[in-house]
């Protein structure tokens, strides 16, 4: 039993050094992944831009950062027992933000936005779908 906890944390401790190394030299686990800038791009920036009152940048990096930091206000409020929501309304109001959310994200991505972007010849399933196609398959 003793020898399995070893192993499961090993594992564990190399997940997280290789996670912390791609999210460093890559910025976003998501865009390396994938190839596209994930629907919440911007959002730290954002946050980071309004707590150091540059609100014009906070909102040109994500439109939607003041409802994050409500949620949060909000569920700290929830957490401490200050506040008492339904959890069928907060079920509801993240549903509603997550399809205004991927809403705005494919317009960004449709406007060509400095900020949400693709390139998918740089993702990681681009480049493992090359090396899986080279070996069945001749591929240039």
């Amino acid at each position: 039993m003793k020898k399995n906890k070893i192993i499961i944390w090993t594992i564990m401790i190399l997940s997280i050094i290789i996670f912390l190394f791609i999210l460093f030299k890559y910025n976003c686990l998501f865009k390396f992944i994938f190839g596209v800038s994930c629907p919440m791009c911007g959002m730290t920036r954002a946050i980071i831009s309004a707590l150091t009152f540059d609100f014009k940048s906070a909102f040109y990096f994500h439109a939607f950062w003041p409802f994050i930091i409500i949620f949060v206000i909000i569920f700290a409020l929830l957490k401490f027992k200050v506040l008492r929501i339904n959890k069928e309304y907060i079920f509801m109001t993240l549903m509603v933000f997550s399809i205004l959310n991927l809403t705005y994200y494919f317009y960004r991505l449709s406007i060509g936005s400095s900020i949400v972007n693709y390139n998918f010849n740089q993702s990681l399933l681009h480049k493992i779908y090359f090396i899986i196609a080279k070996l069945f398959w001749y591929v240039n």
